[in-house]
């Protein structure tokens, strides 16, 4: 295991820590399996302390927030064409070229 690092972020001093997983496991089972364990300790912390997830897990949460909003746009967009009995993607259709 590596010491934790100090550092800043956002102005608030952090200690970032990191690690390596086993092979043949995925990184996010392992963020949240650790996650449950922390669950506990978070649960105790003073007032003013915290603990974020960081890393490839923080840039989905902060992907699937910007997402989230546009969500019952398409799915009404989607259904839209289809409740006036209109096909919901335009048709294609071939014929045969003449010889």
């Amino acid at each position: 295991m590596e010491d934790p690092i100090l550092r800043r972020r956002d102005r608030t001093p952090t200690i970032t820590v990191r690690g390596d997983i086993a092979e043949g496991l995925q990184p996010p089972d392992v963020s949240t399996a650790v996650w449950k364990e922390l669950q506990p300790i978070i649960a105790k912390l003073p007032a003013g302390y915290r603990i974020e997830e960081g890393g490839s897990i923080e840039e989905s949460g902060k992907a699937n927030r910007a997402l989230a909003p546009l969500f019952p746009i398409m799915i009404a967009l989607k259904i839209k064409p289809a409740a006036k009995g209109e096909p919901a993607a335009p048709e294609i259709r071939t014929e045969p070229v003449p010889a």
